[in-house]
């Protein structure tokens, strides 16, 4: 649903981050349609300020299919941030935890009354959920 409460079609994707950050995106179907602008969640380098990002956080470069500490997280960005949609969820990888990657989601219309959305963690099996519901940025 929208803001405004009215049905809307989404698309939701995971994005398998490289070292700082899982994410669930989502856009609605009319805006990706849209051919007008190409929408941007910070994947790469951007062009026009520089910066990479991964999720809310911006890194340092780095090389595609490189897993280990790098690229390295420099610091949080701005949310919302003028030009890029931000993420549905995300998480990070920490030293004291052991996630590693987003496997699945699901995003279900009936049989919950408060989950907005589900997804399963790769490296442990676990099932985590938000009750953050998708808003347009």
């Amino acid at each position: 649903r929208d803001d405004n409460g009215l049905a809307q079609d989404v698309l939701a994707f995971m994005d398998i981050g490289g070292v700082t950050a899982e994410e669930v995106n989502a856009v609605p179907l009319d805006q990706i349609l849209n051919t007008e602008s190409i929408d941007n969640f910070g994947w790469g380098r951007s062009l026009t300020d520089g910066l990479a990002r991964e999720g809310t956080f911006y890194v340092e470069p780095g090389n595609g299919l490189v897993l280990g500490g790098s690229p390295a997280c420099t610091m949080k960005a701005p949310v919302p941030e003028p030009g890029f949609i931000a993420p549905w969820t995300q998480f990070g990888r920490t030293a004291n935890d052991y996630f590693y990657g987003i496997s699945s989601f699901a995003v279900p219309s009936k049989g919950l009354d408060k989950l907005q959305l589900i997804w399963s963690e790769f490296n442990t099996g676990k099932i985590l959920g938000t009750d953050k519901r998708y808003r347009t940025n």
